[in-house]
């Protein structure tokens, strides 16, 4: 009994020591190919002896999981144990990954602001948060090309270099600032908000009407809102050439001349004359009172 404990105690001792020196040897590891499919084996002596010991074969790049070197098998091919895939594979193939870096939090790039969809003429889908491209059943919705997304926030990410660039997707917001869903920057563009027209007045002068074709029938409208037509946005009609039109004034929008005059009625407020507008007319048929 004695003999056999002792032979017991050093076979747990070989095993220890077999198993610090695996662990020395374990890594985190990856495909490492030319580009071709890497072979995961059922046995290691079975390495290259053809299909049907063949157990899986993984793409370039793909997580292997920890792995362990295992020296050589009889035909002297280096070899190693992945434990994701309970197999082995030639080490040659195979590269350490070490531990990776938590990626930064992307950073909000600005307000939202309005975009306009931009594809080669195809829809843009919006996908459910974190699901672009993973397939129909996230798509929240279609919107066709040359369409626009009120608020859209975009986001930024710290390149290798630590530059600040474009994430690659940003969020659809709705009226509340609720996330509805996200979309690919590269098929929105921002809107450029036109910039403000330089509007200049000439101060309100006495004006009549005219200028009409024909005196006695032609009827010429004082209109609520410039250019919209109706009854309802009548506010003042003349009758041919004649009728006083109170003050005017003519209205030029970056340089050019309007088609609409600016009528208005002098009024007392608080003991100071000021003009107070009625409406629009078209400056052909207004005559200044010299």
């Amino acid at each position: 009994m004695k003999h056999t404990n002792k032979a017991l105690a050093l076979v747990l001792v070989l095993v220890l020591m077999l198993t610090s020196v695996a662990s020395v040897f374990a890594y985190a590891g990856k495909a490492s190919t030319s580009g071709g499919k890497l072979n995961i084996w059922s046995d290691a002596e079975k390495i290259g002896k053809g299909k049907d010991y063949i157990k899986a074969s993984v793409k370039n790049g793909a997580d292997l999981g920890e792995v362990e070197d295992r020296g050589k098998n009889k035909a002297g091919v280096k070899y190693s144990y992945s434990a994701k895939y309970d197999g082995y594979v030639r080490t040659a193939y195979v590269a350490k990954v070490g531990p990776k870096a938590a990626a930064a939090a992307p950073e909000k790039a600005g307000d939202a602001v309005e975009v306009k969809v931009s594809t080669s003429g195809g829809k843009l889908n919006i996908w459910v948060p974190g699901k672009i491209g993973k397939g129909k059943d996230n798509i929240v919705d279609s919107l066709k090309n040359g369409s626009k997304i009120a608020k859209v926030q975009f986001y930024t990410v710290k390149d290798d270099k630590g530059k600040d660039v474009d994430a690659g997707y940003a969020e659809v917001l709705n009226d509340k600032g609720e996330v509805i869903g996200h979309v690919r920057t590269k098929y929105v563009k921002k809107t450029v908000a036109a910039p403000a027209p330089a509007v200049k007045r000439t101060d309100p002068k006495a004006a009549v009407v005219g200028g009409a074709s024909d005196k006695k029938t032609s009827q010429i409208n004082v209109w609520a809102k410039a250019g919209k037509t109706g009854k309802d946005n009548v506010v003042k009609t003349f009758k041919g050439n004649g009728g006083d039109l109170g003050f005017v004034s003519i209205v030029t929008i970056d340089g050019e001349k309007s088609k609409w005059a600016e009528v208005y009625k002098e009024v007392e407020k608080e003991g100071k004359k000021e003009f107070e507008l009625v409406g629009y007319i078209d400056r052909q048929y207004v005559k200044f009172v010299d």
